[in-house]
Parts: structure tokens; C-alpha cells; sequence
């Protein structure tokens, strides 16, 4: 499913133990069972004994101490219904009955029509509190199976799955569970395709589905709309992992929505609870965590560890700090220079933001690029890397360096036109050479809308700045792109440069991709040059252009300054 469904269940959709355990106790001694039916059975009798006797010592029947008989009477009801009222109806009548006196100090015994009548009234009393008693619970039953079950598939749901963790009596508090997160990634989809209803339909046949799956002692749970889950007490992880291959199998056949067949795309997120203190809110935030990880890799499931938290704190923490760091000025450009195969001359440098963290220092992209292209502050960001690129774009001509700088764009950039036409606009406000500016896209980020990409980069392209494929060689649509986009420049995938001296078929790949450019009159660009093995071998494959920690690492634009000057390569 589409992002803005497929979330993780936050820690206020999850009751807290405080009020469970509240409902816990009501809910105790509403059905009493084993020795705590029996302590109320003991406590009942004893309270109609010892009224029994207050009614004796404080003159007999003819007194309103009598009265008080009713309230374990209708305790008895509350308790256990009509045949406990009606139970303690005939033994608090028997007691007030033909022995006990109606006037203790004159010994006046009662009439027979006297404590008969009482009977009656207890037992009335009796029956209609075991009535209303009834009653009572029955809604409230109805109301806690409405409150722990989901009402379109009728599994039980997020509370339930937060009471089993708390008291659940098959569950000791040694023995560990697995939990599974089924995320179904592609339901808005289905709904986008089909209708809501079609959506409905098919959660309806995934959870008979998961319901005949295994013979088990599995419980299934529905947490949202897209998520399912699965619980089981003492298994270990590896039997866990084969039980859940075994549902997901059941789940590959198509469903079926008039006549349509659907398949679903599904995820397992898989933790252990080794601990008796885990919650619900832990265990669950961890297999969503899992469940996350497997649809970012595109897995079947993906396993919780501890790794997953430090990152997934991490890089959030780093994200709720961004706004700030992009005001503070604490982001930064780093320089990668890129060299000619051909004259050893610099040719340019790639644009890298980094990050210069007040506390953590000098941190990656990678660590919170990513994080960013989920929110808006994507633009910003985008927005601050092509000003300061274009800045020193008209520094490196003022000083009569003949440079070029290549930046990257994202998938959503490549969506956000009013982001291309900031950028076209800042071009012109600077008045530099456009054919300076080198937009790099990577093979991922156009696979989204490949039309919207054609035309945001042939508007780029009009005003004369380059257009440059990143990370090529490894998509699986890298020839259609060069047909179809207004490419000027193809960057061939470090991974495949990496192996080109141990790879008979990466040194293939990169010949055909080079002999194809050179055909297109594209140029081309290595990226990952670890070395002069390389460096030289590239030259002799006709490779244009190299990029690497051979000719030098990402530097600050003062440290490129000092490079340009310094440097062996030509400028």
C-alpha cells in the first residue's frame, strides 16, 4: 500500500497497562473461576450468616436490620446470576425463617405466612437482580468483543493483541512468543484499481485465508487496514520463520473480486519477546520496524535486530533536527573532482551534501537523504544544494576556472516542477554558463514516471544544462532511458568499475556500455576509480572521464580550492 497507509501503529493507539489492568480486576471477579468462585461463595454465606445473626442479637425480625439481607442477595445475583440469587434467596430465607423470632426479648415466635412471605420477596429480589445482572454483562461482553475484534474480518485487533502480552494465562511468563507484522503493500492499489469495496472483500478472504493456514496454536490478529498479524507462544525463531513461509505460500494464490483475480504483495516483520516484562508497544514497534525493512528491500520477511533501532532513532533524530541545521547553515557541499582519461585534466566535481553536525561532527547523506525524500523537507534541502552549487558555479568562473558541477536530484525532485522552475529561474539570476550545471538523476529515481521525467529534463535541457544518468548499468531499463531522456552524459555504477579487473563479464558489460556512448556521443563517466590499475584500464577501454578516491576524495570547497592549486592533474 501506498506510504500514507502503511504505518507503523503508534504508542497512543496502544492502551496502557494502567486501565487494562483496571479492566483485568473487573473483569476477574465479574466471572469468577477456581478458588476465586469459591472465595465468593465463602464470602457470600458469611455475609448472610453474619446478618442472620445481627438480625438475632438486635431484637428479630421485627427490626429493619433485617433489610440488610438484601445486599448479599443481590451480590449473589451480580455474581453468578439468577441461580446464585435464587441459591442465597432460600438460605437467607431459611435462616430469618420459622427458627429466628420476631421479637427476640418477648419470645414471639413469627407466623408461617410471615417468613413465606419474606422468601418470596428474596427470591424476587434474587431473580430480578440476576435479571438485570444478566443483562448487564451480556452488553458488556458484546461491547468487549466489538473493543478486541476487528468488525469487518472479526480478528481479534491492536488491544487484543496488547492483553495477550499482559495477562494471557497461556502465555507464561517464561517462555517466549514470535510475533509477525503481514504488511500487504499493495491494497491501495487494489483500491485505486478496483474500489474500496473490492478492498474490503479481499481483507475478508485474507483472514479465512490465515484462519485455515496452519493447525497451529497461532492467533491472527487485524492491527489496520493493510496490516495483519500473528502471534505464537513457545516456538523458537527459525520454526517461526518456516510458519510463516507457510502462510505466506497460502497467500500467493490469486483472490478473487468478481471474477477478477488479485494478488497480494506481502511482507512479514518477525520478533521474538525473550523477556517476560515486553509490551505490546515494544514487541509490536519492533516487528514493524522488521516489516518495514522487508518491503524497503523488496524481502518476503525481514528478521528484527538490535541494529534496526539504533539506525531507525538515529537517522529519525536527525530528521526532527533538519529544519534547524538547514537555518543554522550547518549543511555544506563537499567536491569530488572528476578528471579526463584522455589529458589527465580536471574536468569538474560532483556536489555532495554533508552535514556538519554541531555534536555527531561530519555526518553521510545516506543517513538522512533518504529520511528526508519521505517528508517535504526534501525541497528545502534540494532547494539549498542547487543554490550553493550554482554559487560556486559563479565563484569558479570569476576566479576563470573553466569547471563543471554536477548535482544530484531525487525521484521527488524530478516530480516537484515548482522546484525545476526555481532552479531555471535561479540559472538566469545568476547569469551563468548553464552548460556549467550537470543535473545527475539516478536509473531508481526514473523509474517512477518516466514521461514526467522527459519532460522536466528537456526543460532543463532548453536552457542548456546537462543531463547526466547516474548509477548506470544498473536498472533494468538502462537503453530505453537513452532513447527517451535528453542524456548528455552516462556515469557507469562503481559496482561494476569495482570489478573490472576480477570480472570477465563486468569488463564485457562496461565495454558495450562504452561502445553504445560513443555511438550515442554520449560521454561517459566512471565513478569508483579506487586506483591506476583502473584509471588506466578505462583509458584504454575509451572511457571519457574518471571519478574516485585515486584522484582524491570528496573535499570541502576550501580544501578543493588548495587542491586545484596544488594538484598534479592538469587544470
Amino acid at each position: 500500500m501506498a506510504n500514507k497507509t502503511n504505518k507503523i501503529p503508534k504508542n497512543d493507539e496502544i492502551v496502557s497497562p494502567e486501565n487494562l489492568s483496571v479492566n483485568s480486576f473487573i473483569e476477574t471477579w465479574r466471572k469468577p473461576k477456581g478458588y476465586r468462585a469459591i472465595l465468593a461463595v465463602t464470602l457470600i454465606v458469611l455475609l448472610i450468616v453474619s446478618i442472620a445473626q445481627l438480625v438475632y442479637l438486635t431484637g428479630g425480625t421485627a427490626f429493619v436490620w433485617a433489610h440488610l439481607m438484601y445486599i448479599p442477595l443481590i451480590l449473589a445475583a451480580a455474581v453468578f446470576r439468577i441461580p446464585g440469587g435464587i441459591l442465597a434467596a432460600f438460605l437467607a430465607g431459611l435462616l430469618l425463617g420459622p427458627s429466628m423470632p420476631l421479637a427476640v426479648a418477648k419470645e414471639i415466635p413469627q407466623q408461617t405466612s410471615q417468613w413465606l412471605f419474606r422468601i418470596g420477596f428474596f427470591l424476587l429480589a434474587a431473580t430480578l437482580s440476576g435479571i438485570f445482572s444478566k443483562w448487564f454483562n451480556d452488553q458488556i461482553d458484546r461491547v468487549q468483543t466489538q473493543a478486541l475484534h476487528d468488525p469487518q474480518t472479526g480478528l481479534p485487533n491492536l488491544l487484543s493483541l496488547q492483553k495477550f502480552f499482559l495477562h494471557d494465562p497461556k502465555n507464561p511468563p517464561d517462555l517466549p512468543v514470535a510475533l509477525a507484522i503481514i504488511n500487504i503493500s499493495n491494497l491501495q492499489q487494489i483500491i485505486n484499481t478496483l474500489s474500496y469495496r473490492s478492498a474490503s472483500d479481499i481483507c475478508l478472504q485474507i483472514a479465512a485465508r490465515l484462519k485455515k493456514s496452519t493447525s497451529h496454536p497461532v492467533t491472527f490478529y487485524r492491527l489496520q487496514n493493510n496490516i495483519y498479524a500473528l502471534t505464537m507462544p513457545g516456538i523458537d525463531l527459525q520454526e517461526f520463520i518456516s510458519l510463516c513461509k507457510k502462510i505466506a505460500t497460502n497467500l500467493e494464490a490469486p483472490f478473487q473480486y468478481e471474477e477478477i483475480p488479485v494478488i497480494i504483495n506481502m511482507h512479514f516483520g518477525i520478533a521474538m519477546a525473550h523477556e517476560p516484562t515486553s509490551t505490546a508497544c515494544d514487541i509490536v514497534q519492533k516487528a514493524s520496524i522488521a516489516a518495514h525493512d522487508a518491503e524497503k528491500e523488496n524481502l518476503l520477511y525481514s528478521t528484527y535486530t538490535k541494529s534496526f533501532d539504533t539506525s531507525s532513532v538515529r537517522r529519525l533524530s536527525l530528521l526532527g533536527t533538519m529544519k534547524e541545521a538547514l537555518m543554522a547553515e550547518e549543511l555544506t557541499l563537499f567536491l569530488q573532482p572528476k578528471v579526463s582519461l584522455a589529458d589527465k585534466k580536471i574536468m569538474g566535481a560532483e556536489a555532495l551534501i554533508r552535514w556538519q553536525h554541531p555534536e555527531e561532527g561530519l555526518i553521510p547523506p545516506d543517513l538522512f537523504i533518504p529520511e528526508a525524500e519521505k517528508t517535504w523537507l526534501i525541497h528545502p534541502l534540494s532547494l539549498f544544494a542547487l543554490k550553493a552549487g550554482l554559487n560556486q558555479l559563479k565563484r569558479w568562473e570569476n576566479k576563470g576556472y573553466n569547471l563543471k558541477l554536477a548535482v544530484n536530484l531525487t525521484s521527488h525532485n524530478i516530480q516537484d516542477r515548482s522546484l525545476i522552475s526555481e532552479l531555471i529561474d535561479m540559472i538566469r539570476d545568476y547569469g551563468i554558463d548553464a552548460s556549467k550545471l550537470e543535473i545527475e538523476i539516478t536509473e531508481r529515481s526514473l523509474v517512477t514516471d518516466i514521461k514526467t521525467a522527459a519532460d522536466v529534463l528537456t526543460s532543463l535541457k532548453n536552457i542548456g544544462a546537462q543531463i547526466s544518468i547516474d548509477d548506470f548499468g544498473t536498472g533494468y531499463s538502462s537503453s530505453s532511458y537513452l532513447q527517451t531522456l535528453p542524456v548528455d552524459t552516462i556515469k557507469i555504477d562503481q559496482s561494476l568499475i569495482a570489478n573490472l579487473t576480477t570480472s570477465p563479464l563486468s569488463a564485457s558489460l562496461v565495454k558495450h556500455m562504452l561502445a553504445a556512448a560513443k555511438e550515442l556521443k554520449l560521454t561517459t563517466v566512471a565513478e569508483g576509480v579506487e586506483s591506476e590499475e583502473l584509471f588506466n584500464l578505462l583509458k584504454e577501454m575509451g572511457c571519457d572521464i574518471a571519478q574516485g578516491y585515486y584522484i582524491n576524495k570528496p573535499l570541502s570547497e576550501k580544501e578543493f580550492e588548495q587542491w586545484l592549486t596544488n594538484s598534479d592533474w592538469k587544470l
